[in-house]
């Protein structure tokens, strides 16, 4: 049926049948439908009956009304609310591209509707730092994700404060937060040590971080974390979560077990190395009790630690898990000339032993050769 042949009675005649058929019809043709050249009269009868639609229609056919109309500049602005204000499956076309929604409308939205709502507001061609701010609080990671990743999408500083917060408890905002234009370099010390090597070096290039400060960030965000678990050493579950975030599978930080040792965060020493190593964690209890300390001489040749680092590791270590007992010092030259003597080759070997027989870390190393 040709809008431009219908009269305003015919039209009526088929809004009164509210079929399936005939609502389906109206909303196939309603872009044609609304920029016809109408009388105020027949425009008012006309736009009654889409209202109507909106209100009454079944799922489909106002799924089918708000993807036609969320790119037509001629709709009147009570009809897209009420599309906009629908279920997610309905509403979203409109949140999505209507130009006609105002940031009033949106951050209305924001606040009357949840996850569905936010995410496609989020992915707008542009969305204004007031809206912005809106969706960050939030505090929706998919939500902040979407708008992290819209290079249309201009975010404010309080915002972005918000999105690096949330970015702890949600990994993959991390990468889209750090590359943003808007990312300073208060927010991304904040960040550093909860992202890849790989970002941390981006990080780095374009911050130009001293040694100083980003062990001064280690320092506030560890301390952040022991807040965050109440104190609790023994909390494995916390702790192989802040591991996890902290360190790369596979990757061994110097700097975050010899901190965590500073901190006497044991529990948190042992997931490190734990990941680091690739073992099970009876394997690091074994190593840990060892007297002569042989076992962590291995480890730490096998993760390319230098004597120094070894060292502290050892010592700081040593005074945790022997109860305080000092290290003495013709024990801790004997250990050092054992750690100068393991052929890093050697100890990549025994690590992958420790791998599959947890036990073997109690083996004596005598007659070992460089």
């Amino acid at each position: 049926m040709v809008f431009a042949m219908m009269n305003v009675s015919q039209l009526q005649d088929l809004a009164r049948n509210p079929t399936a058929e005939n609502w389906g019809t109206l909303a196939q043709h309603i872009g044609d439908f609304l920029n016809m050249q109408l009388g105020n009269h027949e425009r008012e009868i006309a736009l009654g009956i889409l209202r109507e639609m909106v209100g009454k229609a079944e799922l489909e056919i106002r799924q089918e009304l708000a993807r036609r109309l969320s790119r037509d500049k001629n709709v009147p602005h009570d009809i897209l609310l009420m599309l906009a204000q629908d279920q997610i499956v309905v509403a979203e076309p409109v949140l999505a591209f209507s130009e006609l929604l105002t940031d009033e409308d949106l951050v209305a939205l924001v606040i009357a509707h949840e996850e569905g709502h936010w995410q496609a507001i989020a992915g707008r061609r542009h969305v204004s730092e007031v809206v912005s701010m809106e969706l960050a609080q939030t505090h929706d990671g998919k939500t902040l994700l979407t708008l992290a990743q819209n290079m249309g999408a201009k975010i404010p500083a309080p915002a972005m404060e918000i999105m690096v917060d949330v970015s702890i408890g949600f990994p993959s905002l991390r990468p889209a937060l750090v590359q943003r234009k808007e990312m300073e370099s208060d927010l991304g010390l904040r960040i550093y040590w909860w992202v890849s090597m790989e970002l941390r070096t981006h990080l780095r290039e374009k911050f130009d971080y001293s040694p100083e400060r980003l062990d001064q960030a280690f320092m506030e965000v560890l301390g952040q974390q022991i807040g965050r678990i109440d104190g609790s050493e023994d909390n494995p579950e916390s702790n192989e979560e802040f591991a996890c975030n902290l360190l790369q599978e596979g990757v061994a930080d110097y700097s975050l077990m010899i901190q965590a040792l500073r901190r006497a965060r044991y529990g948190l020493f042992k997931v490190l190395m734990q990941r680091a190593l690739r073992v099970n964690r009876s394997c690091i209890n074994a190593m840990m009790t060892e007297r002569g300390g042989e076992s962590l001489a291995i480890a730490c040749r096998s993760l390319g630690f230098n004597k120094a680092e070894f060292v502290s590791i050892y010592i700081f270590g040593r005074v945790i898990w022997s109860g305080g007992q000092k290290v003495s010092a013709d024990g801790l030259s004997k250990l050092l000339d054992i750690f100068e003597r393991i052929a890093p080759d050697f100890a990549t070997l025994m690590v992958e032993g420790w791998r599959k027989d947890p036990s073997s870390v109690m083996r004596s190393l005598s007659g070992t050769k460089q």
